[in-house]
């Protein structure tokens, strides 16, 4: 991707840089954490056998992953300017590398939405010792991931390089959860589906309720107080949309921080 942004403007490289930069933080903060307590109780069911406790661990996993990730990624799709103008715009960082960046931001947090089932799913194929299959679909997303960046780059510059990285991770773990349930069958997809889509909800509710108070209460603050404003207003506005759509990874989540101090064998796949 350096290579080819290489060969576009200048600053295209630093542009994507930082805009990969803030889409991989949180991800690898969160999907990190619950993987302290999840990812050991995938391998032990399935080198165990119980199916059971494994479907359950993935499909909590992923969803565990899209509760706390699809409110970010809709904070950098919508928010993304403000964020980047608080955190970086400051002396050769231009209000023009600023839109340019969130441009960017927002195209790379496409593929966030994507990010938890592509974590699970990938350590649920090597644990069941799908090894092999699993590094040949990495080689083809790859490739197919080049191919993509080299048609793309020519319509749409250091836009479609971001986009051809989001559409190959979407493309990858479609691909790892296909994988994972010609092994053992469905893993409660349907419910996956219903929590994502009431994580989504209440991302937008959330979104909109930061536009209005950026919008109508301090329209004319200085970006790190609009920065602190949206993450306040984020945060309380999420957990409140979440509850009133009842979403059981409310809980889930909370039960799940605490556990993270606790040695994993200890903790209940149904809990």
């Amino acid at each position: 991707e350096r290579l080819l942004a290489s060969t576009l403007k200048e600053g295209a490289i630093s542009i994507l840089g930082y805009a990969t930069t803030l889409t991989d933080v949180p991800s690898e903060i969160f999907i990190g954490s619950i993987g302290i307590v999840l990812f050991p109780l995938i391998s032990k069911y399935a080198t165990e056998g119980k199916i059971a406790d494994f479907k359950a661990v993935v499909s909590k996993g992923v969803r565990i992953g899209n509760f706390i990730l699809f409110p970010i990624a809709v904070l950098f799709i919508f928010f993304g300017g403000l964020i980047i103008k608080s955190l970086l715009e400051r002396g050769q960082f231009s209000s023009s590398i600023t839109h340019d960046t969130s441009i960017a931001l927002a195209i790379y947090a496409l593929g966030m939405f994507a990010m938890a089932s592509y974590f699970f799913s990938a350590h649920a194929c090597y644990a069941l010792q799908e090894v092999k299959a699993t590094l040949k679909i990495a080689v083809f997303v790859m490739i197919f991931n080049i191919i993509l960046k080299l048609i793309l780059i020519n319509y749409l510059s250091f836009v479609g390089l971001a986009l051809a990285t989001s559409i190959a991770l979407i493309v990858q773990s479609g691909i790892l959860i296909r994988l994972v349930r010609k092994k053992i069958g469905s893993f409660d997809e349907k419910i996956i589906v219903a929590s994502s889509f009431k994580a989504l909800i209440a991302s937008c509710l959330m979104a909109a309720t930061c536009w209005f108070s950026l919008k109508f209460i301090l329209p004319y603050s200085h970006a790190l107080i609009r920065l602190g404003v949206l993450i306040v207003s984020a945060g309380i506005s999420y957990f409140i949309f979440s509850y009133l759509l009842r979403s059981q990874e409310l809980i889930i989540v909370k039960d799940l921080f605490k556990k993270i101090l606790v040695p994993a064998d200890t903790w209940s796949p149904t809990a």
